[in-house]
């Protein structure tokens, strides 16, 4: 049996991708790829008016899967989540090298509630 290079390459990037609360969840295109909150560094940002938004920057193994996801998941639909709140929905219409993303605007509060889990002072609420 051949497996096509983009099989493989999804195979690669969701192996172990059981996710946790606190992970970062993408779903729709190629997924679910579920990053540990120990690979990813988020930073609170103002939003112009009232609204914040999280900055994420992927380090090692976190920025090299999901620019792999990014790749595969090219014209679909995907949703970026943690602790369940979807912080970001977007079409994607570039591969992402970089490893820095950013959420769409959210209320202040919720903001920096999220980037204090991802950045693992606290635990998702219940």
């Amino acid at each position: 049996m051949t497996v096509s290079s983009r099989a493989l390459a999804t195979l690669l990037i969701l192996a172990g991708s059981g996710a946790a609360a606190q992970d970062l969840v993408f779903t729709g295109g190629v997924g679910p790829l579920a990053l540990p909150a120990a690979g990813v560094n988020a930073t609170v940002m103002q939003d112009n008016g009232s609204d914040a938004r999280i900055a994420l920057a992927m380090n090692g193994e976190s920025a090299l899967r999901f620019a792999a996801f990014t790749s595969l998941s090219l014209g679909e639909t995907v949703t970026m989540s943690v602790c369940g709140h979807d912080i970001l929905r977007t079409t994607m219409q570039a591969q992402i090298d970089s490893g820095y993303v950013i959420s769409a605007p959210l209320d202040p509060a919720l903001a920096q509630d999220l980037a204090e889990v991802i950045n693992g002072a606290r635990t998702c609420a219940d």
